[in-house]
């Protein structure tokens, strides 16, 4: 029996996570079909597109990502201080960039006059909402079905395009170096590779990053796919 996702993620205990979501009936998140020859590179835009989209309305930051044939790899970090700090307002215009929202929460952003009632009903919703907003359960959620969508549209079929769940792992030995360093451990086929992130504008932190994926596609020559990395900073 699966394991509830309220028992895998503690923000108490950490706020960084690795998230893996892989496709289902041999579907193609980048790089080419050997049997069909067709390229599905334009597919890695979506999730890169995407990732910045959710990145600035939830309060989640993405620490880095790989996206490979068929699957992603995310380090997050949930941001709680950010979510109880922003206002109402805030919370409702960053929900209504992805999602419809009741009337009275139009109303609200509108500036009309509520009641009493009105407006506890409106509080009620906004902390559902900021609860949402710093969920990896609604990040993956949205993230996964604006893919899925676009590949069964490309592909003239229906169905599912990932696995039921995506798999979360805490990632508890996390430390911050400095203020302005961060540590964030990417485990990809049980090989954990720690990134040093940085000022990326540094030539020797990128000759750095390069160096570390050459070695990992070194080790794992011939078995596995080579991997791109993406840093957001904050």
């Amino acid at each position: 029996m699966a394991t509830p996702r309220r028992n895998l993620i503690s923000v108490s205990n950490t706020p960084y996570y690795h998230c893996i979501s892989r496709c289902v009936r041999r579907a193609y998140l980048c790089g080419q079909d050997p049997l069909t020859g067709r390229s599905y590179e334009h597919r890695r835009d979506w999730v890169e597109k995407k990732l910045l989209q959710l990145g600035r309305i939830f309060c989640i930051d993405i620490c880095a990502y790989a996206v490979m044939s068929n699957h992603t790899h995310l380090v997050l970090h949930i941001d709680i201080a950010k979510a109880k700090r922003l206002n109402n307002k805030a919370i409702l215009i960053r929900w209504h960039k992805l999602f419809k929202s009741t009337f009275l929460c139009q109303q609200f952003l509108n500036g009309e006059l509520l009641t009493k009632a009105e407006l506890s009903a409106i509080n009620a919703r906004v902390n559902l909402y900021r609860e949402r907003l710093s969920s990896i359960s609604w990040f993956m959620r949205v993230l996964n079905e604006s893919i899925a969508r676009q590949a069964n549209q490309e592909d003239d079929c229906k169905g599912r395009f990932w696995e039921g769940r995506f798999k979360s792992h805490a990632l508890s030995q996390l430390k911050t170096i400095s203020n302005q360093n961060h540590l964030c451990a990417l485990q990809v086929n049980h090989v954990s590779i720690c990134l040093k992130v940085c000022h990326m504008s540094s030539k020797h932190t990128c000759n750095s990053l390069i160096g570390l994926v050459a070695q990992y596609e070194k080790i794992n020559q011939g078995k596995s796919q080579k991997m791109r990395y993406q840093y957001l900073k904050d």
